[in-house]
């Protein structure tokens, strides 16, 4: 993993007050982007797929978009030689998806995560058509930051060779860009050492491997023990997009109750062993509503629903609220939910 710059960037978006959100190869191929980076460069299209988590760009369209060589496939080829002469393994990074190309038809080609096409573009020859450009632009974001950004509870379970206090402070000055206080952000790093020993005992506990969509099924879970909603309906209530973060826009107590609830979980968990799912999932609702009682009581001590920071609703106003759970147990992940 690429180290980060101390000080991480917050993209702006269109109307200039809230960071931009896009995985940094989606920002690049959307072209100039920071008036700094003169003279830019121009849009270009990125295929992509999400799998399993992860969302996968179509390798060759990168190349044509930042070395624009004559030849994207044998540009790609020779590079996947050198890549591996070096012996830079991107094995793990990488895996064929169907591509639709230009004449209607579908092919298989090669596709990587984001950090693969930073370790493309870093291997191209200096003189690479953008190649520079656009290493300056993500050295200045940084591979760290980027995660920080979009994923910070993925970004600390990921961290492996890196200086623990770097990423520490790209992921706490991330957040104060976007104005939380030192005790929200406290709350939010705890919650995600939380977030890390739930998965972990979670996984422990079952006699088999769970399969990624288990995670965010075990989320809504215990998101129905604590708040009687799944994380859908949340985002919805507090209008936010599939792919923004719930945590990092639920108020401090909220977070406290969430990290309460998984740590409850992860006690009882972590003396189980070769458990069912449904059996881990019971586990993990009935300890989760025990929290759920105390946070009832307390918002309505407060008048205000600790979950989304509003005013109660009334009763009518409560059945008003729009079921945004639709397919949500499958179209969430233990990556997106945070």
């Amino acid at each position: 993993m690429v180290d980060s710059t101390p000080n991480p960037l917050s993209f702006p978006n269109a109307d200039g007050e809230q960071p931009d959100q896009r995985p940094l190869p989606e920002i690049v191929a959307a072209g100039k982007v920071d008036e700094s980076e003169s003279p830019g460069w121009e849009a270009f299209p990125l295929a992509y797929h999400d799998v399993e988590g992860k969302r996968y760009y179509a390798v060759q369209d990168w190349i044509l978009g930042v070395a624009k060589p004559s030849d994207a496939s044998r540009f790609w080829d020779s590079m996947k030689r050198r890549l591996k002469k070096a012996k830079i393994e991107l094995s793990s990074s990488c895996r064929e998806l169907p591509y639709i190309a230009r004449n209607g038809r579908t092919y298989q080609m090669d596709y990587a995560v984001a950090e693969g096409l930073y370790i493309i573009t870093q291997r191209m020859d200096a003189e690479t058509g953008l190649r520079d450009r656009i290493l300056r632009f993500l050295a200045k974001a940084g591979v760290i930051v980027d995660e920080a950004r979009t994923d910070p509870d993925g970004l600390l379970e990921q961290v492996v060779g890196t200086n623990p206090e770097r990423v520490l402070e790209a992921v706490i000055e991330y957040y104060r860009k976007r104005g939380n206080t030192d005790v929200w952000i406290t709350s939010r790093l705890l919650g995600i050492q939380a977030r890390k020993r739930f998965t972990t005992t979670f996984q422990e506990s079952l006699a088999n491997v769970p399969a990624s969509q288990l995670f965010g099924r075990i989320t809504n879970t215990m998101r129905l023990g604590v708040w009687k909603r799944k994380t859908g309906t949340l985002k919805a209530q507090l209008k936010l997009k599939h792919n923004e973060s719930l945590r990092d826009n639920m108020p401090e107590v909220a977070l406290n109750y969430e990290m309460l609830a998984e740590n409850v979980a992860s006690f009882v968990l972590a003396q189980k062993r070769g458990l069912k799912f449904d059996e881990a999932d019971q586990i993990v609702r009935e300890n989760s509503e025990l929290v759920g009682k105390q946070a009832e009581e307390m918002s309505r001590a407060l008048n205000i629903d600790i979950a989304t920071g509003k005013p109660l609703l009334n009763d009518q106003d409560a059945a008003a609220t729009p079921d945004a759970d639709v397919d949500a147990d499958a179209s969430e992940s233990a990556e997106n939910e945070s």
